[in-house]
C-alpha cells in the first residue's frame, strides 16, 4: 500500500462492496501474501467505521495520516498490490537469511543447540564455498583443455619470411615456404609445436614445461635455448642446428638421442637416427637471418633449391650433370638474375628465364 488516491480509493471500494470483479482479486491476491497486509486493510476498515466517513468528499492526506498512525507503520512499510507483485530476489534472499536466524537464534534454546545449529550454518557456508570454488576450476579446466586443442597454424610463402611470437613469450623466425602448427595456449606440461620448412627458435625459459617441436623425420626437446630446425617435408630430412644451450634431438621412433650443445649439428634421415654432433660455424647456417645464402662446397642442386624456395621461382633443369657440380659462394641482398648470371659464369651454362621458370642449359647443348 502507498500513499496515492488509486491505492485508497481500491481499498474502500473493497470494503465497501463497490469493488470489480478484477480490483477484487487484485486485493485478494495481496491479502493471501501476508498476515501483515490483512492487519493494514482490517486497520482502514476500522478507521473507516470510526470516522464515518463520506465517500463522496474526503481529504486523501488526512485519512492517510490516520490511518498510518492507526496501524502503527511508516508510509514506506506499506506496500500496494502492484508493489508486491514486484518484489525482488533481494527480499526472498533477505526473508531465507531472516529464517536462518531464528532457527538458529530463536528463543529457548540451549547452548548446545546453539553451538550445533552455528556449527550446521558454518558447515554450509563452507560446502557452498568449496562447491563453487571447484565448479569455478572445472570450468576454467574445461577452457584450457578446450584452447589446448585448438590450433592454429600459420605460414609463410616461398619469397617470404616472417617472425612469430607464441604465447609462452617463445620467438619463430621463419624462412621461406615455412608451416608451424600450434595450440592457441599451451598446456601447463609441455608446450609443443609442428614445423615443416625452417625456423629459428628462441624458446622462452620454463623448467616445468619443456619445448617440443615435431618434424615429419624428428623430434626436438628443450627447455629454454636458442637454435635452428630445418625439415622440408619434401626433404626427407631433419637438420638442427644449436646457437645457444641444449637440445635433445631424436628421431620419431626417440632412441638414440643426441644433446647437442652451442655450435653443434645433427640430422636425421627420414626413419633413422640422429648422427654424431659436429661442431660448425652457425653464422653459415644462420645466414637467411639476415637475408643471405652462404654456400660452402654445396652442390647445385641445394643451391637452387633454396632459390626456388627464397625468389619463389622453379627450374628446368634440362642437363642433370648441372646438379652434381659444387659451389663456393655468398650472396646478400643481389637480384635472382644476377646470381643466376653469377653462377652461370662459374659452372659454365646457359638459362633462359620465362616469367617464373628459369630453364638451364649446358653450353655443349646449345
Amino acid at each position: 500500500m502507498s500513499k496515492n488516491p488509486q491505492t485508497l480509493r481500491l481499498f474502500i471500494r473493497y470494503i465497501v462492496g463497490e469493488a470489480t470483479f478484477e480490483e477484487k482479486q487484485k486485493v485478494e491476491q495481496w491479502l493471501k501474501k501476508d498476515a501483515a497486509n490483512q492487519q493494514l486493510l482490517r486497520s482502514l476498515e476500522q478507521l473507516l467505521h470510526e470516522s464515518q466517513l463520506d465517500l463522496a468528499r474526503w481529504n486523501e492526506d488526512e485519512l492517510w495520516n490516520k490511518f498510518a498512525s492507526k496501524a502503527g507503520l511508516a508510509l514506506s512499510q506499506a506496500q500496494s498490490p502492484d508493489e508486491v507483485r514486484k518484489k525482488s530476489d533481494k527480499n526472498i534472499i533477505q526473508w531465507l537469511i531472516l529464517s536462518v536466524m531464528r532457527w538458529c537464534f530463536g528463543t529457548e534454546r540451549s547452548s548446545f543447540q546453539y553451538v550445533f545449529r552455528l556449527a550446521i550454518i558454518f558447515l554450509l557456508i563452507l560446502g557452498g564455498t568449496v562447491g563453487t570454488t571447484v565448479y569455478f576450476k572445472q570450468l576454467q579446466l574445461k577452457r584450457e583443455l578446450a584452447y589446448q586443442s585448438t590450433y592454429q597454424e600459420y605460414y609463410t610463402q616461398k619469397g617470404e619470411r616472417s617472425t612469430l611470437l607464441l604465447s609462452d613469450g617463445t620467438s619463430i623466425h621463419l624462412n621461406s615456404a615455412t608451416r608451424v602448427r600450434f595450440p592457441v595456449v599451451f598446456a601447463k606440461e609441455k608446450r609443443e609445436v609442428f614445423l615443416d620448412g625452417e625456423g629459428f627458435f628462441e624458446v622462452a625459459h620454463s623448467k616445468s614445461s619443456p619445448f617440443i617441436v615435431h618434424t615429419a623425420d624428428a623430434n626436438i626437446r628443450v627447455v629454454g635455448t636458442t637454435f635452428d630446425v630445418t625439415s622440408y617435408s619434401e626433404d626427407h630430412k631433419t637438420q638442427v642446428i644449436v646457437s645457444e644451450g641444449q637440445v635433445a634431438f631424436a628421431g620419431t621412433q626417440q632412441q638414440n638421442v643426441v644433446l647437442l650443445n652451442r655450435n653443434q649439428m645433427s640430422c636425421v634421415i627420414k626413419g633413422g637416427c640422429p648422427t654424431t654432433a659436429e661442431v660448425i660455424r652457425t653464422d653459415k647456417y644462420l645466414a637467411w637471418l639476415k637475408n643471405q645464402m652462404v654456400f660452402e662446397n654445396a652442390t647445385f642442386a641445394e643451391v637452387i633449391k633454396q632459390l626456388s624456395r627464397k625468389y619463389d621461382v622453379a627450374f628446368e633443369v634440362h642437363d642433370p650433370n648441372l646438379l652434381n657440380r659444387h659451389i663456393v659462394a655468398t650472396y646478400g641482398n643481389e637480384s635472382l638474375s644476377q646470381i643466376i648470371r653469377s653462377l652461370s659464369f662459374s659452372l659454365r651454362f646457359q638459362y633462359e628465364v620465362r616469367g617464373k621458370v628459369v630453364s638451364l642449359y649446358s653450353r655443349q647443348n646449345l
